[in-house]
């Protein structure tokens, strides 16, 4: 199975998706489409794993001890972008916006998680990640 994507923004991206489906359908091709809305950009995807690293690596640095391990609660875990997720951002999705993954967030409701997470460790820590903690504004 192959897979193609399609993200149409504007009209003339509407034309072009519309005349992909009918050269398709010209060639005697069967394809499915399903219709996705994104709730943020692959950019905005990857600026955020980027950011969930830098975060890790600085909690690490600052000596801040991550969670024990499961099987032995004397060690604990350095920090890392998954547990960084799991431990620190998704707990606030589900209290915040009831929503079970960041994935099921628009970029708004993303930001305004990003913004409070960064700004509760910077003053909790004088931990600051390059320019990214701020006011996150209501909540």
């Amino acid at each position: 199975m192959s897979a193609e994507s399609w993200t149409v923004k504007d009209a003339n991206g509407a034309k072009l998706f519309c005349e992909f489906v009918h050269n398709n359908l010209g060639a005697g091709k069967e394809i499915t489409y399903s219709i996705e809305t994104l709730t943020r950009s692959q950019q905005q995807n990857r600026a955020f794993y980027a950011m969930l690293t830098r975060l890790a690596t600085a909690l690490n640095d600052a000596g801040i001890e991550g969670p024990p391990h499961l099987f032995n609660s004397e060690w604990r875990q350095p920090w890392t972008k998954a547990l960084c997720k799991a431990c620190l951002f998704d707990p606030v999705i589900a209290a915040a916006y009831e929503k079970g993954s960041s994935s099921q967030l628009s970029v708004d409701e993303m930001s305004s998680i990003v913004e409070y997470i960064l700004s509760e460790i910077s003053q909790r820590f004088d931990i600051h990640i390059g320019g990214l903690s701020g006011p996150m504004g209501d909540f």
